[in-house]
């Protein structure tokens, strides 16, 4: 993952140290991968209401909670169970996360126009979140969770004016905590619907919570997230998220549904620089190496690679 996107807090029972973590959710680090894309920063911020870490947010910009919305419907389904962690995440070895890093990957999806450009969400709300261990609800009631997070979607655009999004992975951060650091990783990344009327986006990721003195882990955590995003107008989408958490031996422990809606803040503009990478270069070299030349972006009106 927005995403990808997208406030769920993981509750982790670690053996090591005999006490329960209460520690950001996986959706931050979607949010993370997004906004990565658009060079912004995701700020955290303690939520009264909330146990665990939030985006930074802006209570201010939401004078009260909009009605709560039912999720969308999402066209594929939650996997049953997940095989186990690589050794070098498992509880109580040491953190080796370089079998993960090494299965790099980039990869070009064209998206819809509506979808494109910068979004910003202000409120999140869960809806259910039920243990899959014992099927006890842990929500008495739909809760809001105030936090301003900015996505974006769309970094290049081909000769025939289609908007293209890269993906490029894992996606790796890392967060200091009190006593460990948090490692979240972004395995897969998968546009199950791409069309003139949703989008529907599955992330497969993994927590880490390693010890910084011996360097082992503590415990980890798998989360498959499913978000669905329609738009609602030409300026504002419609967003539901599907998470489903499990244990590092892929065992399905905790499943967490949300609902929020983005406000477009900019319209989509090319990004052919960003951080030292040429975007626009790596785009062109796809195009070209999935029969696709003809989509090359016109650079002083002829198509082809960047001069400069």
């Amino acid at each position: 993952m927005c995403g990808i996107g997208d406030k769920q807090r993981d509750w982790v029972n670690s053996s090591l140290c005999g006490r329960k973590y209460v520690l950001s959710n996986i959706v931050l680090m979607v949010a993370l991968m997004t906004a990565f894309s658009w060079c912004n920063s995701v700020r955290a911020q303690d939520q009264s209401s909330v146990a665990g870490q939030q985006d930074g947010s802006n209570p201010g910009s939401q004078s009260s909670a909009p009605p709560v919305r039912e999720p969308l419907k999402i066209k594929i389904e939650h996997q049953e169970i997940l095989p186990p962690v690589d050794q070098g995440f498992q509880p109580g070895g040491r953190f080796d996360p370089s079998r993960v890093e090494q299965r790099a990957s980039v990869l070009w999806v064209r998206i819809p126009p509506w979808f494109a450009g910068r979004w910003q969400s202000t409120l999140h709300t869960q809806i259910s979140k039920r243990s899959l261990q014992n099927g006890q609800e842990l929500l008495h009631g739909p809760e809001s969770v105030p936090g301003m997070r900015t996505d974006g979607h769309g970094l290049q655009m081909d000769s025939q004016g289609g908007i293209w999004h890269r993906i490029k992975l894992p996606f790796s951060s890392s967060v200091p905590r009190d006593g460990y650091v948090n490692y979240q990783f972004i395995t897969n990344q998968e546009y199950v619907e791409n069309s003139q009327s949703e989008v529907v986006i599955h992330f497969l990721g993994i927590q880490s919570f390693v010890d910084p003195r011996s360097g082992r882990t503590m415990n980890s955590v798998q989360v498959e997230t499913i978000q669905t995003y329609q738009p609602v107008s030409n300026d504002q989408l419609q967003c539901s998220a599907s998470l489903k958490e499990f244990d590092a031996n892929g065992r399905p422990t905790m499943l967490t549904k949300e609902v929020w809606s983005e406000d477009r803040i900019s319209p989509f503009s090319p990004v052919d620089h960003r951080r030292g990478e040429d975007l626009r270069t790596s785009f062109c070299n796809f195009l070209v190496s999935h029969g696709m030349s003809d989509l090359l972006p016109q650079v002083s009106g002829t198509p082809g690679f960047p001069t400069n």
